[in-house]
């Protein structure tokens, strides 16, 4: 009996085991919804079959082929009778009953996935889950704030298309996305191009094909700003690397936020990739617009599709043409340089150089199809005024804020500026981090020979920070998004506008000061002299109206003119928008909409591969570039001319004019907005208090400087002579030896606040013995502390005679320690030179 049940529980538990299993393999394909329809279509079957078996099994009366269409009727229909037999008894009731409940339970099993299926459709369509079904479209893989912006400015370049299609492929939501596109494009405004958002990850093939990748004209991979520079570049980099391995019609255009891995970048990419650097072009145009007014405005009109935009083309009737020529042939658009048949660009080319039958004009024009070669036209250009000889001066430079790409900018500076000019950066990194992070950058600051650094500690959003400096002596200020706010672009914004206001009032503030000063003084010297103590100050006979008080002109435009010149980074386009609709903010400064600049740089790329190589060339920093200069180095006062006239009177400087800056006092910047590629360009114009917006450098350029040269004496360059306190500068220390001599310095400090005056004196002799043994050299000349001290001077007390190459000056602080240049308790900044 024991084995008996041994056996039947073990025959129990291999059904139990088989049941499982069979349920375990049903659930396996019934999740998938291909095997569901399948099991419907089986389920169905059995149903009917099996209905009108059992039917015509209780109904003699009833065959086979009627007791199935009859169960397939009651399964569908849900009802009894009216039928080829309606059931009439007990058993044929009792079948056709249940055939109808079970019609029920199926048709709601069947109806519940329909639902299903029909909810996930949709869901997938909100999503954006589906495949775009496209060829010759833009694709943008990422979503940033420069989406939009960049979105704006694909569809104004194919709106001379007719329209076209956005392909957009990223993690948020397509409902996101339409809502933010709305938002800021109205409907209207799409001009016949269609975006499409599809949801998924750039990093996976898949879901690159659902926009259709392949097919593609042109990809644009926009880098992640809630990144690090170096993660998003990676990311890009990884993005980059997954488009390689497609067989791609159209080219890519790249983001990268750091210019040492944009070579990577072109290394992966095969030559099918075009990388724009957005912080480098930002920092460029930031630091050449602040030293000419006026000029990011000028490239905010010529870069993007919003008026006139860059355009190559072939054109066999300049064959044998002078270029100089060439912009009298063209009224409806501006050369400004040649692509050679191999494919390199030269800007602002040699003027009597001889086009040929393979070369493409560069120009500045409206459409590729507004402008074609015309006859020469024919004026006589007159005359241009002898330009005075301008020396450089030395500028003094405020930074506001701290970027990532400071190196960069520096560089450039110090290539621009004259010899002995200073550059004052105020952010809140501390000082003992600065070095560091300029040297992990790559730069040297004792290699810069132009500029001298110099450091401000503080807030620049508060303004007992910023009345510490002398905003007075700089000669232009640049307001730097400020790295550690580039995660929140409202933040930013908010930090610059608020700087922007802070040292505006401050200035205004300190004018009216010095007006006063000035008032005082000039009446109590007009005093002394009516009183007859000062005869030696000649006659007065009033105070000139020309001339104003001390000095300071009457005029009461006396202080906009005097003002100088800020360039304010934006990041948000609604920012940038509110400024434009408020006249008192745009005369405060010029704007630079970093976003909207790198959108349209990033636009015009994937449009035209060419316009990379037409950019590069503009932003370096030597080529030809862009330059606003007074009409005056042109122009007589009173003189008219045409617009042509003027060009032609360029062209004798080696520069190219491509349109100008019309005065007006009514607007809040005093000038209207450039007027680029002018249409009137034979319509005589005073030009007095013009502006002209001008190509310069370039071959042109080079060839104009070596005639102004000839014949005049060479001038001596000077010769720095190393003297000894030169020759024996503080040397720079790598991270590891800064570490062992700040224990050093920290011990040395614990010990000599132990020792009594007198043997304190002496010990700090040893040390600068043993220093200026040439082990290290600080200075040449230290001041004795106490008189006492070793030969070769005492030991410094960081009093007003301590040199600056021993310790760091130091403003806002206890004097006698440099660790106080890292904020000195009270709120005062650090300065260190």
């Amino acid at each position: 009996d024991e084995e008996e049940e041994e056996e039947e529980k073990k025959s129990l538990g291999g059904f139990a085991y088989q049941y499982k299993r069979f349920t375990y393999i049903s659930d396996s394909y019934l999740s998938q919804s291909k095997y569901q329809a399948y099991a419907l279509f089986v389920m169905a079957f059995l149903i009917t079959v099996g209905g009108g078996w059992f039917y015509s099994a209780v109904d003699p009366e009833t065959t086979f082929i009627d007791g199935t269409w009859a169960a397939f009727t009651w399964v569908a229909a849900g009802v009894l009778g009216g039928y080829i037999n309606a059931p009439y008894n007990v058993q044929t009731r009792t079948v056709a009953s249940l055939v109808v409940i079970i019609g029920i339970l199926y048709f709601s099993i069947v109806l519940g996935l329909v639902v299903e299926a029909v909810q996930a459709k949709m869901q997938a369509l909100r999503e954006g889950r589906s495949s775009v079904i496209e060829k010759d479209h833009t694709v943008m893989l990422g979503w940033t704030e420069k989406s939009l912006l960049f979105i704006k400015e694909i569809i104004n370049a194919n709106e001379s298309e007719g329209g076209g299609i956005i392909a957009v492929l990223c993690h948020e939501g397509k409902e996101k996305m339409d809502r933010e596109l709305s938002h800021f494009i109205k409907k209207k405004d799409f001009r016949g191009t269609k975006v499409v958002f599809r949801t998924g990850s750039r990093m996976m093939a898949s879901d690159l094909d659902k926009v259709a990748i392949c097919q593609a004209r042109s990809v644009v991979v926009l880098s992640d700003n809630k990144l690090e520079p170096d993660k998003a570049d990676a990311e890009v980099l990884q993005v980059i690397l997954n488009l390689s391995n497609l067989d791609l019609d159209g080219h890519v255009v790249a983001e990268v936020r750091d210019k040492d891995n944009e070579a990577l970048i072109h290394l992966i990419g095969r030559g099918n990739v075009e990388t724009v650097v957005s912080h480098d072009i930002i920092g460029r145009l930031m630091l050449m617009s602040v030293r000419q007014p006026g000029l990011a405005e000028v490239y905010g009109s010529v870069l993007g599709f919003e008026g006139d935009e860059f355009y190559t083309e072939q054109w066999p009737a300049f064959n044998g043409v002078k270029y100089k020529d060439v912009q009298l042939m063209l009224p409806d658009a501006i050369p400004i340089g040649i692509r050679h048949e191999d494919g390199v660009i030269t800007l602002n080319p040699k003027h009597d150089y001889l086009m040929k039958d393979d070369d493409e004009l560069v120009v500045i024009a409206e459409d590729n199809d507004t402008y074609s070669p015309q006859p020469k036209h024919v004026c006589v250009p007159g005359v241009s005024p002898i330009p005075p000889e301008v020396e450089g001066d030395q500028e003094y430079i405020l930074f506001a804020g701290w970027r990532r790409d400071l190196r960069d900018i520096l560089l450039l500076l110090d290539e621009m500026c004259c010899e002995g000019s200073e550059v004052h950066i105020m952010a809140n990194v501390p000082l003992s981090q600065r070095d560091a992070l300029l040297y992990e950058g790559g730069l040297d600051p004792d290699a810069l020979t132009s500029i001298e650094l110099v450091h401000h500690v503080g807030n620049t959003a508060m303004r007992r920070h910023l009345e510490t400096i002398d905003v007075l002596k700089y000669t232009s200020c640049i307001i730097f998004a400020d790295e550690e706010e580039e995660g929140d672009i409202m933040q930013s914004d908010s930090k610059c506008l608020a700087t922007l206001l802070l040292i505006r009032d401050i200035q205004n503030k300190k004018k009216k000061i010095a007006r006063a000063e000035a008032l005082s003084s000039q009446v109590s010297r007009a005093s002394s002299f009516a009183n007859g103590d000062s005869p030696a100050l000649g006659k007065i006979s009033g105070i000139s109206k020309s001339s104003g008080i001390g000095g300071i002109s009457g005029d009461r435009n006396d202080k906009d003119k005097k003002k100088i010149p800020i360039v304010c980074e934006i990041l948000d386009p609604r920012t940038q928008m509110t400024i434009k609709e408020n006249p008192e903010m745009r005369a405060v400064s010029d704007f630079l909409q970093s976003n909207d600049m790198v959108s349209k740089i990033l636009a015009m790329v994937c449009e035209d591969r060419t316009v990379k190589h037409i950019l590069d060339e503009m932003l370096a920093p030597s080529g030809a570039s862009m330059a606003c200069i007074p009409s005056e180095k042109y122009c007589r006062p009173g003189e008219k001319l045409t617009y042509f006239q003027v060009a032609l009177r360029c062209q004798d400087f080696g520069e190219i004019l491509i349109g100008y800056l019309e005065p007006d006092e009514e607007e809040s910047t005093g000038f209207k907005a450039p007027m680029i590629n002018s249409k009137e360009k034979t319509k005589p114009l005073v030009w007095d208090g013009f502006v002209c917006c001008l190509l310069t450098g370039g071959p042109a350029s080079v060839v104009y400087e070596k005639a102004k040269n000839k014949g005049q004496p060479k001038k001596e360059k000077a010769v720095k002579v190393l003297t000894q306190t030169m020759a024996s500068r503080r040397v720079r220390l790598d991270a590891n030896e800064r570490k062992h001599v700040n224990s050093i310095v920290s011990m040395a400090e614990v010990k000599l606040c132990q020792l009594a005056p007198e043997p304190r004196i002496r010990a700090c002799a040893n040390i600068l013995a043993i220093v200026n043994g040439g082990v290290l050299t600080l200075n040449n000349t230290l001041p004795s502390v106490g008189g006492g001290g070793a030969s070769g001077g005492g030991f410094p007390s960081g009093g007003p005679d301590s040199p600056v190459g021993a310790t760091a000056k130091v403003k806002g602080g206890s004097p006698n320690s440099i660790l106080d240049a890292e904020g000195a308790p009270g709120g005062g900044e650090g300065v260190s030179r």
